[in-house]
């Protein structure tokens, strides 16, 4: 009897001693980047001078990825007339004291080989599309970034100008200092049509053509909108 009480005391500290380390498998820090791109007629100018080996650098340097031990996750995301975007997943797994050297290095080539692959992929579409539903994509891409525990980084090459059946943003272009003073009548708009997640942790850069004065207004609607709802916002004319 005693045995049997012994054993089930070693089963359970074995079970126990599982979950924990499950949990801390679980609590790693996993980054998130998502690269978002318009490719509506409009956006055409925010990403027409590319060079795609230039921008895979960046994405590599900037975000430490080719050395980083816990998980990350980089998405390529197609914003244009889909109310659900189309998008391009790379994904490089959390590494566990288990995990060789060479397993390593043989799931990082992997992992920029996808993000090589998902940079030329996304930037090297034609910019054709007649709508582009700025703000869905931007909820539904935060949405599937909200539970990463890490970074949570977001890169937006776009001209700001939504056109959709949710918000048309052409109506201001006469009058662009309008979307200020109807921030919160086109916020309502928006939010009636889909809800934009917490953003606290996420960074959010737009990377815009700087030479058109609706897009300057654009910016600072847009800006004003996401810092709101915890957002911390760049807006750049290169990246």
């Amino acid at each position: 009897m005693k045995n049997l009480l012994s054993m089930g005391g070693a089963c359970k500290a074995v079970t126990a001693l599982l979950s924990t380390l499950i949990i801390s498998i679980q609590l790693f820090a996993q980054d998130a980047f998502s690269v978002i791109r318009d490719v509506s007629m409009s956006g055409q100018d925010s990403s027409k001078v590319i060079n795609t080996d230039n921008l895979f650098r960046k994405f590599v340097l900037g975000s430490n990825i080719k050395d980083a031990d816990d998980g990350t996750i980089m998405r390529f995301v197609r914003c244009g007339v889909g109310r659900v975007p189309d998008i391009t997943t790379a994904e490089l797994p959390t590494f566990s004291w288990m995990t060789s050297s060479s397993e390593k290095k043989q799931m990082q080539a992997k992992f920029l080989k996808e993000v090589k692959a998902g940079t030329e992929y996304l930037f090297g579409l034609p910019a054709t599309e007649k709508q582009t539903n700025i703000y869905r994509t931007l909820a539904y891409t935060a949405n599937l970034m909200i539970t990463a525990s890490g970074k949570k980084d977001i890169v937006f090459w776009t001209d700001l100008v939504e056109a959709s059946s949710a918000w048309n943003s052409y109506q201001y272009f006469n009058v662009p200092q309008k979307l200020l003073e109807d921030h919160d009548k086109i916020v309502q708009s928006l939010e009636s049509d889909m809800m934009m997640p917490d953003l606290s942790g996420f960074t959010i850069t737009f990377i815009i053509p700087g030479d058109r004065e609706e897009v300057l207004w654009l910016s600072r609607f847009w800006t004003k909108y996401l810092q709101s709802k915890g957002a911390v916002v760049q807006v750049r004319t290169s990246y």
